[in-house]
Formats: C-alpha cells, structure tokens, sequence
C-alpha cells in the first residue's frame, strides 16, 4: 500500500504543479488583455470616452480582480498544501491504516465553502480600496481573524487520544505541526493573495487616471 500511494501522491503533486503554472500564465494573459484594453479606450469609446472612461475602468478591474483570483488563489493554495504534505509527515498513521488515512486527509484538507469566501473577499478588497474606505476592509480582516480563532478553539488539535495509543510522541508533534501549519498558510497567503490581487484590480482600474 506505501508504494500505491506515493506513486499516487507523485502523479498528484505533479498535476498540483502543471495546474498551478498554467493558471498563473492564464491570470497574466487576463491582466495583458485588461491593459491593452485600457491603452485603446480612447478608440473603443470614442466621443463618449470622457464620460464613461471611469465606469468602463472600473468594471474592467472587477473582472481582473474576479478572473485573476479564480485563477491564481485555489491553485496556489493547492500547490502549498501538497509542499506541505510532502516536506512534511505525510500522516500520523505513515500509510499503515488506509482508514485513518483518509480520515486524517479529509480533517486536514481545505473545508468547503473557502472559494465563495476569497471570491466575496477579493470584490470586498477591490470596492474598499478602490473607494479608499480603508477602515471597512480592515474591519473585515479584525472580523475574520475573530472568526478564525474562534473556529481554531473550537477545533483544538489532534492529541494522543484522537490519533490513537499507537501514535508516539514524535508523530503526535509532527502531525500537531502539520495541522498548524497548514491551517495558518491557508488562512493568511489566502487572505494575502486576495489583497494583493485586489490591489493589482484596482491598478487597472485607475490607470492612468
């Protein structure tokens, strides 16, 4: 069974790669077109260019901040989970319970529900900072950050007795590390990611007014 799934765990990390490239090349193709679009305004608008500039602007860097999230945001973190995984214990178990494996895979993973909140996010950075109501997105970043720790203490982490007696003292720190680990990178390169994406949206929009 340990062969089986490291072969398997290699042909996912290699799809996690190849996914990973193609969308940031796809993301950096939608930012070139939103530029090039932006650079003939005066020719696709024409007379009306100075009355409808801004809201043809502001839309455009909308649709960068949506496409360049769905693109770049998932695949990013999906390539860090499987770093993770893979630099680190892989299991608790070391592939000895295929049950407990994939019941420790499945408690690890990403929830669901996490994409609708970058994408509900990444539109909430674009307005605020492209508004300039600063003080409502870091209102949002106190709220989630609560929520956050919330969801953590109320989760815990694994301990002896979830994992089972069988589980030494060594695997027990090094499943607790993995699942800090890839709890916190989730959290903050997501949230870091839809900023900076946002940041980049609201770039398009304004330039070069």
């Amino acid at each position: 069974m340990h062969g089986g799934v490291k072969n398997q765990s290699l042909s996912n990390g290699r799809s996690v790669v190849v996914c990973f490239w193609v969308c940031l090349l796809c993301a950096i193709f939608v930012i070139v077109i939103a530029f090039s679009i932006k650079l003939n305004l005066d020719f696709l608008l024409g007379a009306t260019h100075s009355t409808w500039a801004k809201p043809v602007s502001a839309f455009l860097g909308l649709v960068v901040a949506i496409l360049a999230g769905h693109l770049i945001v998932g695949p990013l973190l999906n390539r860090i989970d499987h770093e993770i995984r893979e630099k680190g214990v892989c299991t608790p178990f070391l592939w000895t319970d295929e049950q407990n494996v994939r019941k420790w895979e499945n408690l690890v993973g990403r929830g669901g529900g996490g994409s609708y909140l970058g994408f509900l996010e990444r539109i909430l950075f674009f307005v605020t900072v492209y508004l300039g109501n600063w003080e409502v997105a870091g209102g949002w970043l106190l709220f989630k950050l609560g929520s956050k720790w919330e969801s953590w203490k109320i989760v815990g982490e694994p301990s002896k007795e979830s994992l089972g007696a069988s589980v030494d003292g060594m695997t027990l720190l090094l499943a607790r590390r993995q699942w800090a680990t890839l709890g916190y990178q989730s959290f903050l390169v997501g949230t870091l990611t839809n900023a900076l994406i946002a940041f980049l949206a609201v770039a398009v929009a304004k330039w070069p007014y």
